[in-house]
């Protein structure tokens, strides 16, 4: 019989303590329908194991849900580290510790051998672990690892390099966060307590997903998306390019900055990491919490924040940076202008990247993933080309300095008029 221990770190699936990331494309008592039939998940895969010992580490009360063969003990008080530590100090010899977040999880995945290794871990997609192991229990390598973050998983395992130990790495798993990792997860595992659950909750589409939710999803975990509009006729969309490196068409743009930088709809980074690498003074602004995770790992400052929400240094921006067709954020260009010019000083510059089509228009959208499985709801949008682009700015109190094109982009360099002042018209 096999020597092991494995632990399952759970939350008792009760509305409104589980699964809140899922809300509000579900309920939460949807989302904790999702949280037990994922846990029933592990559980079954965990009882249907070897190991000599199966242990519920729980948070919360446990109920009928708890198959027989586990011995249920309550979780420590304390942030994620301090819970994981205690989860291991009740073990004696060999344990792996699972969440409760990969119904996809198989047997196999759980049959580790730690005779050979000090210890084993298996990362996720969204930088976190799915499961650690220990050839025998030492709690304090958890102490004090940052948790819950896009670094989670590579500090953890650096932590247990640190400690003197050799390290099995497993394979990296998605685990269910958000809706689109539920929907990835379900079909990964089509037979599951869990794909069924969620076909109850949240339909075959679920195509009015939160657009925030599934943009920052895509961002996070490096993955495709398609922007498909209303009307047949998609804007540009290169996701790839913006988590990739900022290219040299980025950099001639950048090189035009002056000052104190903020970079409005900075995205994953690219932009910010660019200006932060040249020893400049840059802020990033998004409302997407993957994006400003990658624009700080990236080394640049961001804030999850709307440029419409009040921002630090109003009045005071040396440069204002509106890439990648940002122009038409919040589908108003005259409004996103008008706040622009609020937040530059008087002279300041402006930088834009309209679009390279001579288009004037608010449109409909919503994202699609690779695949088509799963579609946001509807967002409003302004598609601005570069005449438009110029028209605008000039009745708003800005001067076209410069214009130009490269690898089929356009830019643009606009000066806020030293008064800032609207002309009468």
């Amino acid at each position: 019989m096999s020597r092991l221990t494995l632990l399952v770190l759970a939350k008792a699936p009760v509305p409104g303590r589980v699964k809140t990331r899922l809300t509000p494309a579900v309920s939460a008592v949807e989302a904790a329908e999702l949280a037990a039939a994922a846990l029933a998940d592990t559980l079954a895969v965990v009882a249907s194991s070897a190991a000599r010992r199966r242990v519920l580490v729980l948070d919360g009360e446990p109920g009928a849900w708890v198959p027989e063969g586990f011995q249920v003990v309550p979780q420590v008080s304390g942030g994620l580290d301090r819970r994981l530590a205690g989860a291991f100090a009740g073990v004696d010899g060999p344990a792996f510790l699972i969440g409760m977040d990969t119904p996809q999880v198989t047997a196999e995945l759980l049959d580790v051998d730690l005779s050979a290794a000090g210890a084993a871990i298996g990362q996720c997609e969204d930088g976190g672990f799915w499961g650690i192991g220990l050839g025998r229990p030492r709690p304090s390598v958890f102490l004090g690892v940052p948790m819950s973050t896009n670094q989670t998983g590579r500090r953890q395992r650096a932590r247990l390099v640190e400690a003197g130990l050799s390290v099995q790495d497993l394979p990296v798993l998605r685990d269910v966060d958000t809706m689109a990792d539920a929907r990835h997860v379900a079909a990964l595992a089509p037979g599951s307590r869990f794909a069924a659950a969620l076909g109850r909750v949240a339909g075959p589409r679920g195509s009015d997903f939160p657009v925030e939710h599934l943009y920052d999803d895509a961002v996070r975990a490096g993955q495709s998306l398609r922007l498909v509009a209303l009307d047949g006729q998609p804007p540009p969309f290169d996701i790839a390019r913006w988590t990739a490196a900022a290219d040299p068409v980025d950099l001639a743009l950048l090189e035009r900055c002056e000052g104190v930088i903020l970079d409005v709809g900075c995205g994953p980074g690219r932009m910010a990491a660019a200006i932060a690498g040249l020893g400049r003074p840059v802020l990033g602004v998004d409302i997407a919490r993957g994006s400003v995770d990658r624009t700080a790992a990236a080394g640049a400052l961001a804030l999850r924040r709307s440029v419409f929400d009040t921002l630090p240094g109003e009045g005071r921006w040396d440069t204002v940076l509106l890439a990648d067709g940002n122009l038409g954020i919040g589908a108003d260009p005259d409004r996103l202008l008008r706040r622009v010019r609020e937040l530059l000083r008087p002279g300041g510059l402006l930088l834009v990247e309209p679009e390279p089509a001579e288009v004037d228009e608010r449109v409909q959208l919503c994202l699609h993933t690779a695949d088509g499985a799963v579609a946001s709801e509807t967002f409003d949008w302004a598609r601005i080309g570069g005449s438009a682009a110029v028209g605008r700015a000039e009745r708003l109190g800005f001067s076209l300095e410069e214009r130009w094109e490269a690898a089929g982009r356009l830019f643009l360099a606009f000066r806020l008029t030293p008064d800032g002042a609207e002309p009468l018209r």
